[in-house]
């Protein structure tokens, strides 16, 4: 919520329910470990199991947690050998529907995000619209950049 991105949608946020905001705020308290949150992602998996409608079943983690949650048991299943090396143990098998999904996803940068704001809500002042320009350009340069390099493989003569 408060990302540069997210936080610059005023509008946006204007026509929300400020109840249903501060809720939201309320569970994503990072104190005593994101306990609210975690109770809530609880609560909601519990109910999408019995629910009958596709649009119930719909849970949405925050992705960083779930990292920061991976990288604290990555360094509890380390353990440091005599000669330095480090042993990673895996205490538990591998869910492949969680892993091709952590490998698959897209993630956006900063840049992304801030353009996928735009995209929300136009920018308003002097600030903004210098920035929206400034992305647009980046945005338009790595395009070329990228069709430069397709188009230069294109052109390498091939090893016969």
């Amino acid at each position: 919520m408060n990302l540069g991105p997210v936080a610059r949608l005023v509008k946006t946020r204007a026509r929300l329910d400020e109840s249903k905001l501060k809720v939201l705020e309320i569970q994503l308290d990072p104190s005593c470990n994101f306990y609210s949150y975690r109770s809530t992602l609880k609560a909601a998996i519990w109910r999408a199991t019995g629910a009958t409608n596709q649009t119930e079943k719909v849970i949405v983690p925050i992705f960083g947690l779930f990292l920061r949650d991976a990288m604290a048991l990555v360094e509890r299943c380390t353990k440091v050998l005599p000669d330095g090396a480090l042993d990673y143990m895996c205490p538990f098998g591998k869910n492949e529907s969680v892993l091709q999904h952590v490998l698959t996803c897209s993630i956006l940068d900063e840049t992304e995000l801030q353009q996928a704001s735009f995209d929300c809500e136009p920018a308003e002042s002097q600030v903004e619209k210098e920035l929206y320009k400034q992305l647009k350009e980046q945005s338009t340069n790595k395009a070329f950049m990228a069709n430069g390099i397709e188009l230069e493989m294109l052109n390498t003569p091939q090893p016969n």
